[in-house]
């Protein structure tokens, strides 16, 4: 049985030929095309979201019961003073590596869902095997590049609020790129940086518009928290769009050369040595914090 199966013929999407005449739909053209591939997809899209959701709980019980149930909790806090400092490095690697695991999960279930949209406006349908078989190969390049923009966004911040949402925005189509474009590290974040050029604001208003929406379906009584989650993936669906709109305004993709690698990783150098000097010293300051907790725990049990 084929993994892909074709879709009965239908009229071609606004997205198919509206797009490729460069021109950027309205609000509402591009809303109507946003709620007409979920309401395709919804389906598939709420299994991964289910899936990875229950995977994530997973992870989670596995590690509390890595710290409690196996008493390692109870052995750093009775390792004593001189081997204190050891067990916790032990005990952060063991949660980093748990975090790290969810982190992947999420990151592969997510670009799951982009071939599940992407098969879907090529007029077939892919089974969430397929879409994780593919997600699955990619799920690490776009780990590290999502870690490179985080960082670099957070050291945008120290210099101001506007400075890093403009930096967040420039590079929201990096793992819609990583997914349909297969690119890889600098060349997928130069690649969205490319896209957005231009359309800052476009894609910004866009974006705010669904987070909007989203935190307002939020906060209805009872339910809010049950329709937020069903209407979820539509974050993802305007992501993908948002790629296949401002790609198809027939832009060429810029050639990512080597001097271009050098221009851009001048440019991120500073941010990132921005977020760890600023940023690094208060994380550091909270350990030393917690440490400081659990030895005065350890003397009082003394």
């Amino acid at each position: 049985m084929s993994k892909l199966q074709p879709v009965k013929k239908e009229e071609p999407s606004r997205l198919t030929t509206e797009g490729a005449h460069g021109a950027l739909p309205g609000f509402e053209d591009f809303f109507r095309e946003v709620f007409e591939t979920y309401k395709q997809t919804v389906g598939t899209l709420l299994g991964l979201v289910l899936v990875s959701s229950a995977i994530s709980i997973i992870i989670v019980i596995f590690g509390i019961v890595a710290v409690t149930g196996t008493g390692l909790w109870e052995h750093v806090v009775s390792s004593g003073a001189p081997l204190i400092g050891v067990a916790l490095i032990f005990l952060f690697l063991i949660l980093s590596g748990f975090a790290v695991l969810m982190a992947w999960v999420q990151v592969v279930f997510g670009l799951a869902a982009i071939s599940v949209i992407v098969a879907r406006r090529e007029g077939k349908i892919i089974t969430m095997s397929a879409s994780l078989g593919t997600a699955t190969k990619k799920g690490w390049t776009y780990l590290v590049a999502s870690a490179l923009v985080t960082l670099m966004a957070l050291g945008g911040l120290i210099w101001g609020v506007i400075p890093g949402i403009w930096l967040g925005i420039s590079f929201s189509l990096v793992v819609a790129v990583i997914a349909i474009e297969n690119r890889k590290g600098f060349d997928a974040v130069l690649r969205s940086f490319d896209l957005v050029r231009g359309s800052w604001w476009y894609v910004a208003i866009r974006f705010l518009l669904v987070g909007i929406f989203l935190g307002v379906v939020s906060l209805i009584p009872l339910i809010g928290g049950i329709i937020s989650f069903v209407l979820g993936p539509i974050a993802t669906v305007t992501t993908v769009l948002l790629y296949f709109r401002l790609s198809a305004r027939g832009t060429p993709p810029i050639p990512t050369t080597p001097d271009r690698k050098l221009q851009f990783g001048l440019f991120a150098l500073p941010l990132l040595l921005l977020f760890a000097l600023l940023f690094l010293p208060l994380i550091r300051n909270n350990i030393n914090m917690g440490i400081q907790k659990i030895l005065t725990e350890f003397h009082e049990k003394r």
